[in-house]
């Protein structure tokens, strides 16, 4: 587990659903593929199709590196299997321009019960997210070195395709004071730390879902991932208003730091409805 990007997250995925099911004295080349798939079906009654492809992800990998390292001849059950769950991430909620500066008024006076360092980092982390594009693991990782105040760029490492990228901060977005804390930083010092521990993606999704709950998803199912707001939907809101703006696809793809452009079409619908608003008010 610790060949992974996100170690923490990882281990209590295998300690809190795959050695529960499977039992902690069970071995691993006496796991069939039978039994996989029962646990697939299992988990998908009560938890997203992403977490548990996670999941198995995860007991794929652990299988390959038994076979590299010990026993050649061990055979991957769980090859396959994550692929066989269809997976649907295109959310379509984003936040529209009122929702985003009421999210940050909110949580600039939020003391988040009585603790105003965490309640400082999240709307950091939020600014971040609605100014970069980033996935939360990249914004978590940001040190004070990866920041060109005088360009307003931040260099960000893409932890899922795992390469360097140039990302910008917007001044409607940033201001005066925000500029200020971040330079108060040293170089080698990561912008997202309460006391001695550096936020994780866990940490911040466990204090922003209340507030997401209360501002957005009231009378919304638990499962409506298509509509319910959470810390991706602020990775989405970013492209969505990139490219209700005409931004170019291609612009947006290098912007979003996705692989290929077949990813970034999605949002190509919201630049064509602009093009026939646009339209419509030119007589």
């Amino acid at each position: 587990l610790k060949q992974t990007s996100d170690y923490h997250n990882s281990h209590l995925k295998f300690q809190n659903h795959l050695l529960k099911f499977f039992g902690k004295n069970t071995d691993l080349k006496d796991i069939s593929s039978t039994q996989i798939h029962e646990y697939k079906i299992y988990k998908l009654q009560t938890h997203a199709p992403a977490t548990v492809a996670m999941h198995i992800s995860i007991l794929s990998s652990i299988y390959n590196f038994i076979q590299r390292e010990y026993l050649p001849n061990l055979v991957n059950n769980a090859r396959g299997i994550e692929s066989s769950i269809f997976v649907d991430n295109a959310r379509e909620r984003y936040l529209v321009i009122e929702e985003i500066h009421l999210l940050i008024e909110v949580l600039k006076n939020n003391e988040y019960k009585n603790k105003p360092a965490i309640a400082n980092l999240l709307l950091y982390f939020v600014k971040f997210a609605l100014s970069t594009g980033a996935r939360a693991s990249s914004i978590l990782n940001i040190k004070r070195a990866n920041i060109d105040l005088k360009t307003q760029t931040v260099q960000i490492f893409d932890t899922k395709n795992k390469s360097w990228y140039t990302a910008y901060l917007n001044s409607k977005i940033f201001e005066s004071e925000d500029y200020i804390f971040i330079d108060s930083f040293l170089p080698s010092h990561y912008i997202f730390y309460n006391r001695e521990r550096k936020l994780t993606h866990r940490i911040v999704a466990y204090h922003m879902r209340p507030i997401y709950n209360d501002m957005f998803n009231q009378g919304l199912a638990e499962n409506d991932y298509k509509q319910r707001v959470c810390n991706h939907t602020l990775r989405h809101t970013f492209a969505s208003h990139l490219a209700i703006n005409q931004v170019p696809l291609f612009e947006i793809q290098k912007l979003m730091n996705h692989r290929s452009i077949s990813m970034t079409l999605r949002y190509m619908k919201l630049s064509e409805a602009n093009k026939v608003s646009a339209v419509e008010g030119i007589y």
